[in-house]
């Protein structure tokens, strides 16, 4: 065992690297200790009690619980229990007393809802944000600030953003626009801004309703152009485009343009800007380029340059290399990046952009510049990073560099009440409020706090919080923080069972649920390898297993189903990885379609940077990446990428051999 695997070991034993002048615990509590189990199964029969209405059943249970972490959440209860006027003055000073916790977001969500149905506009105002209220709420909130002399700007404030919604409003809110018509406040510039968000969402009816309310100069115009959106008409001419409802509606001209022909649209809107008879507008560049882009035709990085000579527009550019590289145009790689380093400098790129500059520098007759390139791009702990070391034949570079928290700062965080009331929502397993205490509490914690905070998640066996908790301190080099080893067991039994890399396997569950077993998504998946039901379910019936959908929520259940599925993939994929994770996230019969688009594509490299969901590129980035880390913490030879994986068509994309590269232990 080599000396860094050592360290590794012994650092996951203790859980954190020491100082060297680390002083020994304080006598009173061990954080790492559980000592209010009485006290816990106490609280949790009243706190049940409570939330059954039970107040007075509550109460007395709770007489001997006034010093218990989590005593103010019963308080909590009871006062969001009917509220009403003569509580609000106890209620208004109880969550000032207990601010950023869940016990304060109990009182203040009864009396805002409470708020909401008796239209006592001035209770919500003392706990929450009026934004935030449900649409038809609001309508009435904002009616009422308009008849109200001292707040009548405020009301219209309200009405106006209310207004301004592509979509139809429920009917409450139509005493309100129509108190804002009369006023003056709703005019003819405000419909046109309502009706292009309108058109923009393919709202037909409401589109026309809007045009009847325009001003009788404007209604020809905006008619042709409603006309030309919804009734496919094929042409509008430039007179209609450069009046004052075409102007004011031109987005939605020029996206619905570009849809049906990207490379018309940017052509007739370039010459018309060119011609100074439109108004140039960042928007519609960008909205007519996503539709060039994705047309997939070639030389569409010609044009989407066209659409960004500056190179200032990040989402434009991102297109262009994107498309470039999809057509292995090197000039053009090579012409944007340098473009891009004489308008903003060198550190302007990114690594990915440095990755394809150095490949454009190969292919364009300078091996040697884009060795130098990729090697200076190995030092990154990233994929592009990785990639650069294998082309280059270095090591990998992880940049570890533990964070030295000694038991003082461990102790004394633990003490504090809300990290002590975040962990009794942990050990009574209420992860939902322990993730909804921790959002609260987090803004107030300074970076070494939130650092302590995640060593200590360390020690309570809660890999999610560890996580979150060093993204929040935006610290990235702490490798055994953002990557733990939890539930290592079930992950070594499930992938024996069907023979793949464990590694793979933590990497997949680390991108999907960052170790949270409770996780669900709002699509429905759930558990710690983000598992749909149904999917689940044709699984276990392979195995022979009856799996309800509670069940997901176990880890060992979540893994083995999630292990077997991911399997199924890969053998879908011929043990390839890449294109198994892709269809893990995106669904195989996407990648299909994939792999049939690029029959023509023998890079790998080039076929991740062509997949054209961004969160599946992503997300099969970042795995390999992460399984470079797990292979490297646990000590084996680590490999970003497999042989087999390497390419789809005929040539390897690598110029180190397998030999040179195989096995990337550093840290």
């Amino acid at each position: 065992m080599t000396l860094l695997h050592r360290l590794l070991a012994a650092s996951m034993l203790t859980g954190w690297i020491l100082t060297a002048n680390a002083q020994p615990l304080r006598p009173e509590v061990d954080y790492r200790s559980d000592y209010l189990t009485d006290q816990r199964e106490l609280f949790t029969k009243a706190w049940y009690a409570a939330r059954r209405d039970q107040i007075t059943h509550s109460q007395r249970l709770a007489k001997q619980l006034h010093n218990y972490p989590l005593y103010p959440d019963l308080e909590a209860e009871w006062l969001a229990f009917r509220p009403r006027e003569a509580r609000l003055a106890e209620a208004i000073a109880f969550v000032a007393k207990h601010p950023n916790t869940t016990a304060a977001r109990t009182v203040s969500r009864a009396y805002m809802k409470k708020a909401l149905q008796l239209s006592r506009w001035h209770w919500y105002e003392q706990f929450g944000d009026a934004k935030r209220m449900p649409v038809e709420a609001r309508c009435r909130y904002a009616l009422t600030l308009l008849n109200t002399k001292a707040r009548v700007e405020e009301g219209e404030q309200h009405g106006l953003a209310l207004w301004q919604y592509g979509k139809s409003r429920p009917s409450q809110c139509d005493p309100l626009f129509k108190q804002l018509s009369k006023r003056g406040v709703i005019d003819d510039e405000q419909i046109l801004m309502r009706l292009e968000l309108a058109m923009l969402a393919g709202q037909k009816r409401l589109s026309k309703y809007l045009i009847s309310r325009l001003n009788t100069s404007l209604q020809g115009d905006a008619n042709l152009v409603w006309r030309f959106r919804f009734n496919r008409n094929k042409s509008i001419s430039d007179q209609t485009l450069t009046s004052e409802a075409g102007q004011a509606l031109m987005q939605g001209i020029f996206k619905h343009m570009a849809r049906a022909d990207s490379r018309a649209a940017a052509s007739r809107y370039l010459g018309l800007v060119e011609a100074e008879l439109i108004n140039d507008r960042d928007d519609i560049r960008r909205d007519i380029a996503r539709y060039v882009f994705l047309s997939e035709r070639a030389d569409s990085h010609h044009l989407l340059s066209q659409l960004n000579p500056s190179h200032l527009d990040e989402d434009i550019s991102d297109w262009i290399l994107r498309a470039a590289v999809r057509e292995q145009d090197w000039l053009t790689i090579a012409d944007l990046s340098n473009a891009m380093v004489t308008a903003h400098g060198i550190e302007s790129l990114d690594d990915r952009q440095r990755y394809w500059r150095a490949h454009a520098s190969q292919e364009l007759g300078d091996p040697a510049g884009a060795q130098l390139q990729w090697q200076a791009l190995a030092e990154e702990r990233s994929f592009y990073g990785f990639m650069s070391a294998d082309l280059t034949g270095l090591d990998y570079s992880l940049n570890h560099q533990a964070i030295d928290v000694d038991e003082i700062e461990l102790q004394e965080l633990a003490q504090t009440t809300s990290m002590r009331r975040l962990r009794e929502w942990f050990l009574m397993g209420e992860t939902h409020k322990a993730n909804l205490e921790w959002a609260l509490l987090k803004r107030e914690l300074s970076q070494r706090e939130l650092l302590t905070a995640a060593r200590l998640a360390v020690h309570w066996q809660e890999p999610n919080l560890a996580i979150k908790a060093s993204i929040a301190a935006r610290y990235w080099n702490d490798i055994e923080l953002r990557f733990p080893l939890n539930f290592r067991d079930e992950i070594d039994d499930a992938t024996t069972q069907v023979g793949i890399d464990n590694s793979l396997v933590m990497s997949l569950t680390r991108q999907e649920s960052a170790f949270n077993e409770k996780a669900s998504s709002p699509v429905g998946a759930m558990g710690l390898m983000q598992l749909m039901p149904s999917t689940a379910r044709q699984i276990a019936k392979t195995l022979g297993l009856k799996v309800s959908k509670s069940k997901l929520l176990d880890s060992e259940t979540n893994i083995t189903l999630g292990t077997h599925y991911l399997d199924s993939l890969l053998e879908r994929y011929n043990g390839n990885t890449i294109l198994a994770t892709a269809a893990y996230n995106a669904g195989p019969y996407r990648v299909d379609r994939w792999l049939e688009e690029a029959q023509n594509c023998q890079r790998i490299d080039t076929w991740i940077e062509s997949i054209p969901y961004n969160e599946t590129r992503h997300y099969v980035q970042n795995i390999l990446t992460y399984r470079v880390i797990y292979d490297t913490l646990m000590g084996r030879p680590a490999r970003l990428m497999r042989p087999n994986e390497t390419m789809l068509g005929a040539a390897p994309i690598w110029a180190a051999s397998h030999s040179e590269v195989s096995e990337k232990t550093s840290l």
